[in-house]
């Protein structure tokens, strides 16, 4: 329930505080006077879209504070406390909203910076406004579709068969796509079987590439290794060719070890550099039977390097256009594999294919079955309920009827069309709920239908919106019928608050809180009426002057009423 709304700044209202009581509040004032704006302020702070040219002039910014006693909705006081805002044992939510002149806006809960978005969220369940603009809306097929689905209490339903429906259609854009890409599929499935075989018969080893061409580096320089190493041998070994004998480094180290071997009783430590010339010794012998061997392969094989070079061409020719070196050329047969399985996949056949578009519709057309079905007995029950009103807002012969028409294709909204039909008169045919009804008819129709919306609501224990809104509901109406809607208005205010914007006088005299919006010299005050207030305010509704006796014994008879 709204408390209070207060507005700075916004439209041609300086600075205003509207009090709404917890029942009918009734807000009157002469047309241009700024009621629109007290509805905008609402619009607002319920997370509707900020327009920069709603500040007032010489204003920097508007803003709009909403005050709400959420008691009644621990969902939304949930909501609250989960974007960082803390609610009181009191359950009081404060909205605001500030329109920066620049155009851009802020929105706050129970002081919390939020995005406009959570207000819009938090305002579902708080607050719900019907204006002039919902009417023509009505006339919507759309619209009205939505209205019945509520009604039915099946959003929840048509939001899993919208799921299932958005499958079936990507299943069955994914199976064109699969149809289309045939041939591409072919040709990339004989590009990665050519490779594969290309792999197969090179059969590269992890690194190869790598060690092939370090292979063909040293066999080309074959002749300075052979050299280098040679002269390394004579000077390990000795030089057993030409005039003079040199002694090899194996004899000279065999000569101080005989020489401190001669001492080494003496002192422990001289043992221990005794044992460190023989492992030198050791590792000498272990050297030069390595560097004997590395020159015998270097003579084993004269046509090593034309065999190295031969194989680093394989090794590249198949990794050309696959890779850039062996390692990566692996890693592609590993992906080519695993690619070619997907392409001969069972399940990514034609049949498969077609067999999970069949399951995808099946599914679709199960979900919007129960959905007709629930449409179906839904619109039986509003029918009923909604011309019991309509016939009681001084519309006695009119009925009202929803056309459920089947689709030939499921479509995103269901397997079938809504759309409401009107009959004026028991003779008369049906036609459009646009075509038959009048613009004083068509605000009936929408409060009858509010009417009979709340009533199953809260038959079935799902009432969520504490708040509504009417914005000059009571449009093209006047007279009895006036009373009438005044009457159903003041239903609706005995399980529900309810505000409303009005030209009748009563509606007006209905209300338990009057609201009148005055605006002079360019300036809006918005304030709550006392009783003799509300008797000057109504006499001035009654189209007389506010201080005749008779347009106040008028206003005063329509109170006595209520």
């Amino acid at each position: 329930m709204i408390e209070e709304i207060r507005i700075e700044g916004l439209g041609v209202i300086e600075k205003a505080t509207v009090p709404l009581g917890p029942q009918l509040t009734a807000i009157t004032g002469e047309t241009g006077a700024g009621k629109s704006m007290l509805l905008q302020s609402l619009s607002l702070i319920s997370g509707a879209r900020a327009d920069a040219r709603l500040v007032r002039y010489g204003h920097e910014a508007c803003r709009i504070d909403g005050i709400f006693q959420a008691q009644e909705c621990s969902d939304v006081c949930e909501q609250v406390e989960q974007v960082g805002g803390v609610v009181d044992d009191d359950h009081m939510i404060y909205m605001s909203r500030h329109v920066i002149k620049g155009g851009r806006s802020r929105a706050y809960v129970n002081g919390r910076p939020v995005p406009a978005g959570v207000l819009a969220e938090l305002s579902e369940n708080l607050i719900n406004v019907h204006g002039q603009a919902d009417q023509y809306r009505l006339l919507k097929p759309a619209s009205q579709r939505m209205f019945l689905d509520a009604y039915a209490g099946i959003t929840e339903d048509i939001t899993t068969y919208q799921h299932a429906y958005d499958h079936w259609i990507a299943t069955k854009k994914a199976r064109r796509i699969w149809k289309e890409q045939a041939q591409q599929r072919e040709e990339e499935k004989q590009h990665l079987i050519q490779g594969l075989d290309i792999i197969e018969k090179v059969n590269p080893l992890p690194h190869e590439d790598n060690e092939v061409a370090k292979r063909i580096e040293r066999l080309m320089n074959s002749e300075d290794v052979r050299q280098a190493l040679t002269a390394t041998m004579e000077v390990l070994s000795g030089n057993e060719e030409g005039a003079v004998a040199t002694p090899d480094a194996t004899q000279l180290l065999s000569q101080a070890r005989n020489a401190i071997d001669t001492v080494a009783h003496i002192d422990p430590e001289l043992q221990q550099l005794c044992s460190s010339i023989n492992q030198i010794d050791y590792l000498l012998q272990d050297v030069t039977q390595s560097l004997a061997s590395y020159l015998a392969q270097l003579d084993a094989d004269p046509y090593a390097l034309e065999q190295a070079h031969q194989r680093l061409s394989e090794l590249k020719d198949a990794c050309s256009t696959r890779a850039d070196n062996v390692d990566e050329l692996l890693e592609w047969a590993e992906k080519a594999a695993k690619r070619l399985h997907e392409i001969d996949n069972p399940d990514n056949t034609e049949q498969a294919w077609n067999l999970k578009v069949d399951q995808a519709y099946q599914d679709v057309i199960t979900k919007g079955q129960q959905i007709s079905r629930n449409r179906r007995k839904a619109a039986l029950d509003c029918e009923k309920n909604v011309n019991a009103e309509i016939h009681a807002l001084a519309m006695p012969d009119a009925d009202l009827f929803f056309d459920i028409a089947p689709l030939e294709t499921p479509q995103r909204h269901g397997l079938e069309n809504v759309e409401i039909y009107m009959r004026p008169h028991a003779k008369a045919p049906r036609v459009r709920l646009s075509q038959g009804a009048s613009g004083g008819e068509l605000s009936r129709v929408m409060l009858a239908l509010e009417v009979s919306a709340l009533r199953k609501k809260k038959d079935t224990k799902d009432a969520k919106c504490p708040t509504l809104v009417f914005d000059e509901v009571d449009a093209g109406v006047g007279g009895h019928t006036a009373t009438i809607v005044a009457q159903r208005l003041a239903q609706l205010a005995k399980q529900r608050q309810v505000v409303v914007v009005t030209h009748l006088a009563q509606v007006a005299a209905a209300a338990h809180m009057h609201v009148v919006v005055t605006k002079q010299d360019g300036e809006t005050t918005v304030k709550a009426l006392d009783t003799n207030q509300r008797v000057a305010e109504i006499a001035r509704m009654l189209g007389g002057d506010e201080s005749s006796q008779a347009a106040r014994a008028h206003a005063c008879e329509l109170l006595e009423q209520w």
